[in-house]
């Protein structure tokens, strides 16, 4: 069990407990400090084996602050930790002699092992120092350990080594990620077409042998070898050799060769202990090396998801990423959905299309469980995409058979699925802000009913912010929150009441009630202006699963929430208007026309009643006739108006053959001719213009039916990019508008005046020209958009 001492300082005092406690349970001795100078302190009183610094404090640089903590500890092992990579800042930290480095938010398991790796790192370095006393070794080693190229490196390593040891020939060979053949990486001395050929099976010849035992051997005539490394000479010319493991974190991963030829004084136990002090320091700056390149591919990689264009783009990234780092031919990102929670098939990478067809969901499976798993031809290894607790896909990658993943680049890969992650929650919820805001928009335009408004909006707003539960509460006239519309089990109206007393947003973590199904809260309130009309709640049962950026979506679209809810009230008032002016209309139509008629053959009946008992003569056919005609005439009347209130034909026929057929059937019912135009299209004509634009045609013609005394009617009407025109004009008598306005006022019809109302009221403008004589035309123009 571990006991080593930890120093953690992170000025942000949540995630220095947060990483504290980590290391604590995984046994450690960990002390957390959120400044530079509580560390310092700490470290004058007591001895710490690592350190783990925020490179960006508040107080100091960390790198700066690491420097002067060495000063005080020089053993001890530093791990940078930031949430902002870059290549220059991991390249200044490795510099300051930091070991390893954490990207922000790093997994539990990224960090114990990040610190044993330090650990270990630092162990070796010990070893080795003990060693280094032996020679002026430090200029040797800092001139390794200043190469960042990994090809430099190996280059200085062997070109380093064979002048300290006077070697005639040296070379460096690095085992295959499958660690099963070594390879000459790096030679001084060896012809370049000599070095591309050599290869060696790992457990054959002397250096093979090396790598599989990791112990050094020396060949000397005085030196006596075992029967399976003399078996192993190949060359008889060769006077004395050094061969040397390369090794990093108790890991063979190469092997070091020094030879002299016969004739030369051959290598001695004191050239065995420079050779292996050199071969140490060339591993650790080999490690270094391959860090550092590995640090600039990840940042890379991360900038390129950072800049992904949609998910498409980020997947693709990813993909790349995870064969480059496995050595993988092929491989699938599988992502959960988020109604089922299944994982699906979302891109794959090296399959023919017909083995990409039968790839089938693999069970998912957790950090601790990720592993390599054997399929029936190939191994498979799964690493999932995770943020915290919070699942999101699958990367499935086929290795070759018997191939397996190194462990440095396993720990790279855990990270580009971490960033992957982080890119794909962002770009799921920036769609999901798109279909909201979409969606809230066509509820706009195409709802008026407030219950079915509010029932949508919530549930676009809690699908966008991926809430499971949610409540629209409207603040009633004392003040208190009254909830409207509930998603699943709602919101408790405290939170409701809190955000409308506030007049803002606001964030809960609530893990104390995450019993009762709510782990996390966010609430906002629905303000027009100054006027707070209610509060919109949303909560989900896991207390980390609202964020910053959810808060700021949720304040946004309860701006377009409160904006729809006061409109659907006005929409609502409105109607009750335009019910109430209708209303109005047909008590006009009724007392213009058919009161008037029923009252004139009230009057006549009684006449004739009177006359009839006085002995007059009756011409009772005449009279009869002009019952009969006055009738007709109110039928009619009577008829308009019914199909007038209700034109049922918008919603069953559509509105352009709607209108045609009131135009046919008025036309015949009244013996008009009238000459019907449509352009442009009409299909997209929104609810209300269609309402507005039939009652005025209707009003127009009605007009012309009783007052005109035409033979002809003309209606046009032109939809264009911008407005719908209508212009309704007719062949009759015409009239004196000035008189006609007064005369109406005086019987209390003004059908004229309540056309231009509704023509304004749907924002457009009415016009109307007319003289005694000359006939009418009426103009109106509505606005499209």
């Amino acid at each position: 069990m571990p006991n080593e001492h930890i120093l953690i300082l992170d000025d942000n005092q949540a995630l220095c407990d947060e990483t504290t406690q980590t290391l604590i349970n995984a046994g450690y001795a960990a002390q957390g400090v959120v400044s530079a100078s509580q560390a310092l302190a700490l470290a004058r009183q007591q001895t710490f084996e690592v350190a783990l610094v925020d490179i960006y404090l508040a107080d100091e640089n960390g790198i700066q602050f690491f420097t002067q903590l060495r000063e005080i500890a020089p053993e001890i092992a530093g791990i940078a930790m930031t949430g902002y990579s870059s290549w220059q800042v991991s390249m200044d930290a490795l510099r300051a002699g930091f070991s390893g480095f954490l990207v922000k938010p790093f997994p539990a398991e990224q960090l114990v092992a990040a610190v044993t790796a330090a650990l270990e790192q630092e162990a070796l370095r010990r070893d080795n120092a003990r060693l280094r006393a032996l020679v002026p070794l430090y200029e040797l080693s800092r001139s390794f350990m200043g190469a960042t190229e990994l090809s430099q490196t190996l280059n200085q390593v062997v070109t380093t080594v064979r002048q300290e040891t006077r070697a005639e020939i040296a070379s460096l060979m690095l085992l295959d990620d499958d660690h099963a053949e070594l390879t000459v990486a790096a030679a001084d001395g060896l012809s370049p077409d000599f070095v591309e050929t050599q290869r060696r099976r790992v457990g054959k010849s002397i250096a093979g042998m090396v790598a599989e035992r990791g112990e050094a051997v020396i060949i000397a005539d005085d030196i006596p070898l075992d029967s399976q490394v003399r078996a192993s000479l190949e060359k008889p010319e060769l006077g004395s050799a050094l061969s040397l493991p390369l090794r990093v974190r108790g890991e063979v991963i190469g092997v070091l060769n020094l030879s002299r030829l016969r004739g030369i004084a051959p290598f001695t136990q004191a050239d065995l202990e420079l050779a292996t002090v050199l071969a140490g320091q060339a591993a650790v700056a080999i490690d270094q090396a391959r860090l550092i390149d590995v640090m600039r591919n990840m940042s890379e990689t991360s900038q390129r998801l950072a800049g992904a264009f949609d998910l498409d783009d980020a997947a693709t990234i990813t993909l790349e990423a995870a064969l480059k780092l496995s050595g993988a031919k092929s491989a699938a990102l599988w992502l959960v959905e988020d109604l089922s929670n299944q994982l699906t098939l979302f891109k794959a990478d090296g399959f023919a299309p017909d083995q990409e067809r039968r790839l089938r969901p693999p069970a998912f499976v957790s950090p601790a469980d990720a592993a390599e798993g054997r399929a029936p031809e190939r191994d498979v290894y799964w690493q999932p995409i995770l943020r915290g607790d919070r699942k999101f896909g699958l990367l499935e990658i086929y290795m070759a058979p018997g191939k397996i993943l190194r462990p440095d680049r396993l720990g790279v890969l855990r990270m580009v699925a971490h960033t992957a992650a982080a890119v794909i929650e962002s770009h799921r919820l920036r769609a999901r802000e798109a279909i909201a805001f979409r969606e809230i928009d066509m509820t706009l335009r195409g709802e008026s009913n407030l219950q079915l408004v509010l029932e949508r909006l919530l549930r676009q707003i809690a699908e966008a912010c991926g809430a499971q539960n949610g409540a629209i509460y409207i603040k009633q006239s004392d003040g208190a929150p009254n909830v409207w519309i509930e998603l699943g089990s709602g919101a408790p109206a405290r939170f409701a009441q809190e955000a409308i007393a506030a007049n803002h947003a606001l964030l809960h973590s609530l893990p104390d009630e995450m019993e009762h199904g709510i782990g996390s809260v966010m609430a906002a309130p629905l303000t027009v202006g100054t006027r707070v009309e209610g509060a919109l709640a949303l909560t989900h049962r896991d207390p980390g699963m609202f964020g910053p950026r959810h808060l700021n979506l949720l304040s946004v679209l309860s701006s377009s929430a409160a904006l729809i809810v006061r409109n659907a009230q006005l929409y609502a008032w409105s109607e009750e208007k335009v019910i109430s002016e209708e209303r109005a209309r047909i008590a006009r139509e009724i007392h213009d026309g058919l009161a008037q008629d029923i009252n004139f053959m009230l009057m006549r009946v009684q006449t004739l009643q009177t006359a009839q008992q006085m002995g007059k003569p009756i011409d009772w056919s005449k009279e009869l006739e002009q019952l009969n005609q006055t009738l007709r005439r109110d039928v009619r009347e009577v008829r308009q108006t019914i199909f007038a209130l209700r034109p049922v034909e918008i919603e069953t026929m559509g509105f352009v053959p709607a209108l045609e057929k009131f135009v046919t059937d008025l036309g015949a019912a009244n013996d008009l001719r009238i000459h019907l135009q449509v352009r442009g299209d009409a299909a997209w004509l929104a609810p209300k213009l269609q309402s507005a634009l039939y009652r005025l045609t209707q009003e127009a013609l009605n007009n012309v039916r009783k007052h005109a005394r035409a033979a002809n009617v003309w209606v046009d009407l032109e939809f264009r990019a911008a407005a719908a025109q209508l212009e309704v004009r007719d062949d009759g008598v015409g009239f004196d508008m000035i008189k006609a306005l007064d005369a109406a006022r005086g019987r209390g019809s003004v059908g004229i005046l309540q056309m231009r109302e509704r023509a304004e009221r749907a924002g457009g403008t009415f016009e109307i020209e007319t003289a005694e004589g000359k006939g009418t035309k009426v103009r109106v123009e509505l606005p499209l958009r």
